[in-house]
């Protein structure tokens, strides 16, 4: 949040990607107990919803009064009428609601029916006990000028996250803050996914976040956001977002590894939970791996909390297989990622592994 006093005392560090912001703030809300005094009240600041106030030293926090919500079957989205903050307001159908709007709603509620209906993920906790919930417990979706080729970010306020609560699972309600427009000119069409693509490919992905917190909000960061990055493109296949961390995977960087919780890795992560889901060479997709996964990496009161390596290898167990066997034909479906994959002709185009050179695999390292 302050990238420059970051530098000055750790050299040039490189700044947050566009899906970031949802770690960053949950790092700092596990943190939260540990501040005292201004540093504390910054955090707690940061970590406000829009409809808090102006407070948000990220500019976060609606500078307006003049702020309305709509609720569908499973949502609410909330959005000011003035200020940056406000969407597009055109109202084709005078119903008090703009657009953009409703058209974020829609998106909302499609993604909800994807990967809670058909996929069958659990659905995020209802909010009702955060002190700021909104109008009902349902999913409070904020629309904020977040620019600078931001998508959207998920949080929590559960007071279980407090220690105090002394709560001893890790499942915590969630609220979802996308940015008001996806304009072209704050997103990049180089790096990231402008309008009403942008607006589907942030949606799937931060909607899993909210839904990953019904498991576990404090698994491993390449986990979380490789099946987040791998859900968007499940949901929304056609528009390959995705594609923009291939130069991040074991395709294109195979001496790194696949577990690493750094950016871009965590993201082109997806790549593996891609290949687990493909059951063979370029086939659709199936959800019930990555499903079983989250139920065994589930840290709430009916669940076993194994963390994501541990997940990985049961489901390798139950399929009668081992992680080094899975790995091995990882490895090679990423040799050849044009025959072993579904959209493998389009990972190959953004890089992969060079076939003239050797890799042998260790416990350690690759040469």
């Amino acid at each position: 949040f302050h990238l420059e006093d970051v530098r000055a005392r750790y050299g040039d560090v490189s700044a947050p990607g566009p899906h970031d912001a949802t770690l960053v703030l949950r790092d700092l809300r596990m943190q939260l107990h540990r501040l005292t005094g201004a540093e504390r009240r910054r955090a707690e600041s940061l970590l406000e919803r829009p409809t808090d106030g102006p407070d948000d030293p990220f500019g976060d926090g609606y500078n307006t009064n003049d702020v309305d919500f709509r609720c569908s079957r499973h949502v609410c989205v909330h959005w000011a009428n003035e200020t940056a903050d406000a969407p597009p307001l055109a109202d084709a159908n005078g119903d008090g609601v703009p657009n953009w709007v409703a058209r974020t709603g829609r998106v909302m509620e499609h993604v909800w029916r994807m990967e809670v209906g058909r996929f069958g993920f659990r659905a995020p906790k209802p909010d009702i006990t955060s002190a700021n919930h909104g109008p009902n417990g349902k999913l409070d979706v904020y629309l904020v000028d977040l620019g600078r080729g931001f998508y959207g970010y998920v949080n929590s306020d559960d007071p279980n996250l407090d220690p105090s609560a002394d709560y001893r699972f890790y499942d915590f309600s969630s609220y979802m803050v996308l940015d008001d427009d996806f304009a072209r000119r704050q997103f990049p069409p180089r790096f990231t996914t402008p309008g009403v693509q942008g607006l589907k490919v942030a949606t799937a992905h931060e909607f899993f976040h909210a839904v990953q917190n019904a498991y576990d909000a404090f698994e491993d960061p390449w986990m979380l956001e490789g099946t987040a990055t791998w859900i968007e493109d499940v949901v929304y296949d056609r528009v390959n977002d995705n594609l923009n961390y291939v130069f991040g995977s074991p395709l294109s960087r195979p001496t790194v590894p696949l577990d690493i919780s750094q950016r871009p890795f965590v993201y082109g992560s997806f790549i593996f939970w891609r290949f687990l889901s493909e059951s063979s060479c370029r086939t659709r997709p199936k959800v019930a791996p990555v499903r079983k996964l989250w139920s065994w990496a589930d840290g709430s009161r009916r669940g076993p909390d194994l963390y994501s390596v541990a997940a990985i290898k049961r489901l390798r167990k139950r399929a009668r297989g081992s992680l080094a066997s899975t790995f091995s034909r990882f490895a090679f479906a990423n040799l050849v990622p044009g025959f072993c994959y579904e959209e493998g002709r389009a990972y190959a185009r953004r890089g992969h592994v060079p076939l003239a050179r050797e890799y042998v695999l260790g416990r350690t390292d690759s040469r």
